[in-house]
C-alpha cells in the first residue's frame, strides 16, 4: 500500500497538538482552548483517534505514559495489556518451531480473533492519568470524540488503505464489517463513518467511568462476546486489571539530564544506551566524520 503525505511545519505560540489526524489534533485544541493542559489535551486526542483511527488507537490497547510536572517531577504509568489468567504457550497452534515461522500461528491465532486479545489497559490508563496529572473532567475530554462518532467523519486514505489490507480478516467479524465494509466492500477515501453505538460506549464511559469496561455492563459483553467466538478473556481477568507506576530511568549526554520510561519498555534503557554510544565520538560541526560511520550504527547490537 502506497500513501502520499504532505507535511508543513507547525507552529504555535502557546501549544502545539501533534497527532496522526487533524480531528484528534482539534479535540487536543479544544482542550487547550477550554483551560485545559497538556495531558488533557493529549487524553482527548487519544479519545478522538480510537473512532477516526481505530487500527492504531483503541480503549481496548495498552500503552505508557511518562508526565513531567509543573514542579519538574516525573510521573510515569504502565497501562500495558496482560494475557488472560487461562493463557497457556500451548493454546496456539504453531506453523513451526524453527526460524523464521517460529512466531507464526495457523489461522494467525496469535495477530488475529479472541485468542489475540489481552486484558486491556488503555482505558484504565488515560482516566488514571487524566485523574492524576489533567485539570478537566472525564466528560469534557469526551466530548470531542462522541460528536466524532456520533456525526461521522470523512475516511482518510490512509484509513481506507487499511481497510482494504485487511478486509478478508475483517470479514470474519460482522459487527465491524457493518461499518468499514459496507454492502460486503471496503469504505472509499472521502465516505462518511458514523459510528452511533460507539458514540453510545463513550457517552457511558464518561458517566461511569473507566468501571464501565472493567466492572460494568461494556466488560460483560465483552467477555460474552469473545467466549462465544472462541476467546479465553474473563470478567474476573477485567477486574483483576490493574495500572503501574514506576519510576523513571534517567542517563545524561553531553551535560544534559535525559528522562525515559522503565522496563518493560526498551526506549527509555535504549536511547540513553544509544546517546552514551555516540557521546564517544566527535560528530563536528559539519557531520560526522567517522569514516563509515552512521547514526542508526548504535541501535544494532
Amino acid at each position: 500500500m502506497n500513501i502520499d503525505l504532505e507535511k508543513r511545519p507547525a507552529i504555535g505560540s502557546r501549544g502545539v497538538i501533534v497527532t496522526n489526524h487533524p480531528l484528534g489534533s482539534a479535540a487536543g485544541a479544544e482542550m487547550l482552548a477550554a483551560g485545559g493542559n497538556a495531558i488533557d489535551a493529549a487524553i482527548a486526542a487519544l479519545f478522538a483517534l480510537t473512532v477516526v483511527e481505530p487500527m492504531m488507537v483503541g480503549i481496548f490497547g495498552a500503552g505508557m505514559a511518562n508526565v513531567r510536572r509543573d514542579d519538574g517531577s516525573h510521573w510515569f504509568i504502565n497501562n500495558y495489556a496482560v494475557a488472560p489468567a487461562a493463557a497457556t504457550p500451548e493454546m496456539y497452534r504453531t506453523v513451526s518451531n524453527t526460524w523464521p515461522d517460529y512466531q507464526k500461528t495457523q489461522d494467525d491465532e496469535n495477530d488475529v480473533g479472541p485468542l489475540a486479545v489481552g486484558v486491556p489497559g488503555s482505558l484504565a490508563g488515560w482516566c488514571e492519568t487524566l485523574d492524576r496529572c489533567g485539570r478537566l473532567s472525564l466528560e469534557d475530554v469526551l466530548r470531542p470524540a462522541i460528536g466524532f462518532a456520533t456525526n461521522g467523519f470523512r475516511a482518510t486514505a490512509y484509513l481506507s488503505g487499511i481497510v482494504r489490507a485487511v478486509a478478508p480478516s475483517m470479514s470474519r467479524f460482522p459487527e465491524t464489517s457493518k461499518i468499514y465494509l459496507p454492502d460486503g466492500n471496503p469504505i472509499g477515501e472521502g465516505d462518511l463513518v458514523v459510528q452511533p453505538e460507539y458514540a453510545e460506549t463513550l457517552k457511558n464511559i464518561a458517566k461511569f467511568g473507566p468501571n464501565f469496561l472493567y466492572q460494568g455492563d461494556l466488560g460483560v459483553s465483552t467477555v460474552d462476546y469473545l467466549q462465544s467466538i472462541g476467546g479465553i478473556m474473563t470478567v474476573a481477568d477485567l477486574k483483576n486489571y490493574g495500572t503501574v507506576t514506576d519510576t523513571v530511568v534517567s542517563g545524561s549526554y553531553r551535560g544534559y539530564r535525559v528522562i525515559g520510561p522503565p522496563p518493560p519498555s526498551a526506549g527509555g534503557v535504549q536511547v540513553i544506551e544509544m546517546l552514551n554510544i555516540l557521546e564517544g565520538f566527535d560528530l563536528g560541526f559539519d557531520g560526522i566524520r567517522i569514516r563509515g560511520f552512521r547514526p542508526c550504527d548504535c541501535r544494532n547490537p
